[in-house]
C-alpha cells in the first residue's frame, strides 16, 4: 500500500463521531497526529427548536461514514497489523433501539439535540420505547436492546457479540446514578424504576480504556481490530487537555460550550445545572467531572453570517478587536439558556439597539456573549465547589492545546495506547502540546466585569419568553 511505510512502528486509529462531522486520525507512537480523513455525519433536521425538533441520524449511513473513514486510513498504513489499538468518542446521548438477533434498528439515531421528550420528561412520562408495537413486541420476547451512539458501534464492530457502554457515556444519560453506584459503576436501578424503564434493554458496563474493550470483526476491516478505549466526546477533550487532576478545567467551544471540572474521584453537583459524570475509568484511575454547558456557540455566528455580519469566519477576531464596545447585548437562546439558568422557554435577542448600531457592533456583541456565557457557567462552579478545589485556579493563565479540533480524537488516542502498552500514564504529560497561552489583561477586566453584569441583568428581560 502507498503511504507511511515504517511497517515496525504502531499506529493508534481514534475515530471522533461529532454532531456534523466523522473523523477519524492516525496517530504514532508518541501520540503525534500523523493524517485524518472525515465525512459529514447525516445529521436530519425537522421541526422547530422549541415545538419540537427532529434531530436525527440514518444509522445504516452513519455506518458507511464510519467504515469508510477508517479504511481511507488504513490505506495509508504498510501493514494494518501495525495498528495496534482502536479509539472511539461519540458525542453523548444519542441513542438507538434495535433487535439484538439481526441487528436490525427499529428507528434511527436520536441526537442529542433532539427536543420531542420536552414535554415527556417534564410531565414524568413513560419512556418513547413502550409507545411502539414493534418495538413492544421485541421487548416482549427479549430481543430488544438498547444503547447510545457508543454502544451501537461496538455492537456493530463486533458484528452484534458485544452490548457493552462504559461510564463516561452512560453517566451522561440521567438512567446512572453516579452517588449511589459510583464504586460499581452502573446504572440507576432507582431512577430506571421511577420512569418505568426496562432494565433487560440496558448494555452492561465496561472500563473506558486500560483493559481491551471489544475485538472488531475482521470481517470490518479485515483483521481483528483491538478496541482499546470509548468515550464521550467532552470527556475525551478533557483528557487531551492534560486535564488529569483534581481542580483541573477545560472549555471546549464548539457546536455549543462546554466547561468541565475535574472533581477527582467524587462526584459534585448543583441545582443550578452543574451535573455530575464520570471522567474516565481506567483500572486504577477513576475520575469524575462537573459540567455546564451552553447550547447556543456554532449557531449564532451560523446566523450572523447568513444576514451578513460577515463573510468568512476567520475575520470575525480582528473585527471585534477593531470595533469599540458599546451598551449593546445578545443574548445567545436560540435553543434556550442553559448552565446555570436552565430556560427552555427563554429567547434569543438584542438588547440596546441604536441608530448608530453598525454590523461590527453586533458581532462583537455576540462574540462577547459566547465568553460571557462561559464566565457565568464559572461563576456557577465557584459558587457551589469548595475554594480549596479552584484556588489554583484562580488568575491562572489559559493554555490552547495545539490542534484543539482533534482533542477529542487524541483523548481516545492517548487512552487506546495505554490499554495497547504503547506509552503509560506517566508518559502522558510529554503529549500534551500548548499552542498559546492567554494571560489576563488586567486593564481591561473592570470594564469587562461591567459589562457582563449588564448583560447578566438584561438576560432576565429574554427569561420565560416561549411559555405557554
Amino acid at each position: 500500500m502507498n503511504g507511511l511505510r515504517n511497517v515496525a512502528k504502531k499506529y493508534v486509529i481514534a475515530v471522533d463521531v461529532g454532531t456534523t462531522t466523522i473523523r477519524a486520525c492516525l496517530f504514532d507512537q508518541k501520540c503525534h497526529l500523523l493524517t485524518q480523513a472525515e465525512r459529514p455525519v447525516p445529521l436530519e433536521l425537522n421541526g422547530a427548536e422549541l415545538k419540537g425538533l427532529h434531530a436525527e441520524i440514518d444509522p445504516d449511513l452513519l455506518w458507511d461514514a464510519f467504515c469508510t473513514v477508517c479504511k481511507e486510513i488504513m490505506a495509508k498504513v504498510d501493514d494494518v497489523h501495525s495498528i495496534a489499538s482502536m479509539g472511539i468518542s461519540c458525542q453523548r446521548n444519542t441513542f438507538i433501539c434495535w433487535n439484538k438477533d439481526n441487528g436490525e434498528p427499529c428507528h434511527k439515531l436520536v441526537t442529542w439535540k433532539d427536543c420531542r421528550a420536552r414535554e415527556q420528561c417534564d410531565r414524568w412520562n413513560r419512556s418513547l420505547i413502550l409507545k411502539s408495537s414493534e418495538m413492544r413486541m421485541l421487548l416482549q420476547s427479549e430481543k430488544l436492546v438498547f444503547g447510545c451512539l457508543d454502544t451501537w458501534l461496538i455492537y456493530k464492530l463486533t458484528n452484534g457479540g458485544v452490548h457493552v457502554t462504559e461510564p463516561s457515556s452512560a453517566s451522561s444519560t440521567g438512567l446512572f446514578d453516579p452517588y449511589i453506584r459510583f464504586v460499581q459503576m452502573n446504572w440507576g436501578y432507582i431512577i430506571l424504576w421511577l420512569i418505568s424503564f426496562p432494565l433487560s434493554l440496558l448494555p452492561r458496563h465496561t472500563f473506558t480504556a486500560g483493559v481491551p474493550l471489544a475485538v472488531c470483526d475482521r470481517r470490518i476491516f479485515g483483521f481483528p481490530l483491538s478496541i482499546g478505549s470509548v468515550a464521550g466526546d467532552q470527556q475525551a477533550a478533557l483528557f487531551a487537555s492534560g486535564c488529569w487532576r483534581r481542580g483541573d478545567v477545560n472549555i471546549c467551544l464548539g457546536t455549543g460550550s462546554f466547561l468541565d471540572l475535574n472533581t477527582g474521584n467524587r462526584p459534585i453537583a448543583s441545582m443550578r445545572g452543574l451535573y455530575p459524570l464520570v471522567g474516565w475509568r481506567l483500572p486504577n484511575m477513576l475520575s469524575f467531572v462537573a459540567e455546564g454547558c451552553s447550547h447556543d456557540t456554532a449557531l449564532p455566528l451560523k446566523w450572523a453570517r447568513s444576514i451578513g455580519l460577515f463573510d468568512d469566519v476567520a475575520q470575525t477576531s480582528s473585527i471585534a478587536a477593531k470595533t469599540p464596545h458599546t451598551d449593546l447585548c445578545f443574548v445567545p437562546a436560540f435553543g434556550g439558556l442553559q448552565t446555570p439558568i436552565n430556560d427552555t422557554n427563554a429567547c434569543c435577542a438584542f438588547l440596546g439597539l441604536r441608530a448608530d448600531t453598525s454590523k461590527e457592533h453586533m458581532l462583537r456583541a455576540i462574540l462577547e456573549s459566547i465568553a460571557f456565557r462561559m464566565y457565568q457557567i464559572w461563576n456557577a462552579v465557584l459558587k457551589e465547589i469548595t475554594f480549596e478545589t479552584i484556588s489554583t485556579l484562580v488568575n491562572r493563565p489559559v493554555q490552547r492545546i495545539s490542534e484543539q479540533s482533534f482533542a477529542s480524537a487524541r483523548g481516545v488516542a492517548m487512552m487506546a495506547g495505554i490499554t495497547a502498552g504503547m506509552w503509560k500514564k506517566s508518559d502522558l504529560d510529554d503529549m500534551i502540546q500548548i499552542d498559546k497561552t492567554f494571560t489576563p489583561r488586567i486593564d481591561e477586566r473592570s470594564t469587562l466585569l461591567n459589562a457582563f453584569r449588564r448583560w447578566e441583568h438584561n438576560i432576565k428581560r429574554c427569561l420565560h419568553y416561549y411559555d405557554t
